[in-house]
């Protein structure tokens, strides 16, 4: 079973935000920061009328949805991070030549040298231990996966952390291992009675 199916099992309504400048998503001038990714999360669940999700990024939408998790943790059931430290780098050019090389991403021509611009370090680390949501840190174990056991055992800070290992490098939500994860993860919390659907 695919992450993907895992997540609609049970009757789960699946919502993918596109933050700015991914996907089909407009990519504005100004507003790059973790704050303006947080309102693009915000915004998608209003809209959708979701008073309540679980949440899962992958990469640095990872980080930012922990950032919306801290900031609005009433919204979040769960928070499930892909392969990503609890920061936001500041991105600098050796980032933005990567991104922008053609047909590389799925992204806006201007959208690296708009993030640069405005980039930020914000590191959640410190405030891991006041994180109210369930989370789940789902690592790879092979090259290319960013987690590091230094980062593990800053999540582990955290209330309510459970970590899994899965066969993958960055692309965690590759693996039928990580599915599985999710699955017993979210199970769990439903059968407490701990998070809303």
């Amino acid at each position: 079973m695919s992450f993907l199916e895992s997540v609609r099992a049970g009757g789960r309504t699946v919502v993918a935000i596109s933050l700015r400048g991914r996907g089909g998503s407009d990519a504005p001038l100004e507003g790059w920061t973790p704050e303006h990714h947080w309102q693009d999360i915000e915004a998608v669940l209003g809209l959708e009328d979701i008073e309540s999700a679980h949440l899962v990024g992958h990469s640095v939408g990872g980080a930012y949805a922990l950032g919306y998790a801290l900031n609005m943790p009433k919204r979040v059931a769960s928070l499930t991070i892909g392969d990503h430290p609890p920061l936001v780098p500041p991105f600098d050019e050796d980032w933005e030549r990567e991104v922008s090389e053609p047909g590389r991403y799925d992204v806006h021509p201007e959208l690296a040298a708009r993030i640069r611009r405005e980039s930020r370090f914000a590191n959640y680390t410190p405030s891991l231990d006041r994180l109210t949501v369930p989370l789940l840190v789902v690592h790879g174990s092979r090259e290319g996966a960013l987690l590091q056991s230094d980062d593990l055992e800053l999540f582990a800070r955290a209330p309510h952390c459970t970590m899994t290992s899965t066969d993958a490098g960055h692309d965690v939500f590759d693996s039928v291992d990580t599915a599985r994860a999710w699955s017993v993860f979210v199970a769990n919390l439903e059968a407490s009675d701990e998070t809303p659907t």
